[in-house]
């Protein structure tokens, strides 16, 4: 069975929905369900205090109203599926290890932060630190994967271990700061510094960057790159580094998005 959730209200301030996941409500009766309790703000609440609720037929969980005020929803959710229809809050798909989550709308700032596999798929925009860390963690997204159909912000995949970030439109600064390894595919602009102190992995940016950082060196030039089994036509720079730190990882620039770093062309061949 299916479960329906519609928000009574709208939140003002912060919920936290991490008790909110299929693995946590599958075969539950719907009043053990209305009784779960949640942290709003300072107060804890039953979720029947914000939520209707009704067992549909059919699987996976679907939310509807504005989320934005949400935490933590999918939180460590191993299996099942989330439909939010609407925006999400912060910290979507949190540690998640399976399973689906799509939104519909916006989610904020660290979507599939540490996440360890599962997809999770946003129809419009999300915010900063995409399958990023915590501050001061080193333990960013291992496993899965994250699609984000419209804009993402800054440090997206900061400390990224693996999986994969497909961005279709444009990103802040700092992509794949810290990355160890997994790829970013970046379907839009850069505002730059993508992959500072980067260890391994993979950017790759399809529109404009205005520059390269300068501990990155010139490597090749691909006609096309394949992510996640597609094949990406560039032609692109390939750039190595991030040097500063003794780095291996792979930029990838559309040549043809970029002509101001046409400069680096010369130095194709003369690399060690």
């Amino acid at each position: 069975m299916g479960l329906i959730l519609e928000l009574k209200r709208d939140l003002r301030v912060p919920i936290d929905m991490s008790p909110v996941a299929p693995d946590n409500l599958d075969g539950k009766p719907l009043d053990e369900i209305r009784g779960l309790m949640l942290w709003e703000g300072n107060r804890r609440i039953p979720l029947g205090e914000v939520f209707d609720m009704e067992k549909v037929d059919g699987g996976g969980l679907t939310i509807l109203g504005d989320l934005s005020k949400a935490r933590r929803l999918g939180y460590m959710m191993r299996s099942g599926e989330i439909k939010v229809r609407g925006n999400a809050g912060l910290y979507v798909g949190e540690a998640m290890r399976g399973g689906m989550i799509t939104v519909e709308g916006d989610a904020g700032a660290w979507l599939g932060s540490r996440m360890a596999g599962g997809e999770i798929v946003v129809e419009g925009d999300a915010g900063d630190f995409v399958g990023s860390s915590y501050r001061g963690s080193r333990e960013g997204m291992r496993k899965g994967i994250i699609k984000v159909k419209g804009d993402a912000g800054d440090e997206v995949g900061c400390w990224m271990r693996g999986g994969l970030i497909w961005i279709e439109g444009n990103v802040g600064c700092f992509p794949g700061i810290h990355m160890i390894d997994g790829t970013i595919f970046i379907g839009g602009d850069c505002q730059g510094r993508a992959g500072a102190e980067m260890l391994g992995g993979r950017i790759i940016i399809q529109g404009r960057v205005s520059t390269v950082l300068p501990s990155f060196r010139t490597s090749d030039l691909k006609g096309k790159v394949k992510v996640d089994d597609t094949p990406i036509q560039g032609p692109f720079y390939v750039f190595e580094g991030d040097l500063n730190e003794d780095g291996s990882g792979r930029l990838y620039v559309n040549k043809g998005r970029n002509p101001h770093l046409s400069w680096c062309e010369k130095l194709i061949g003369e690399v060690d």
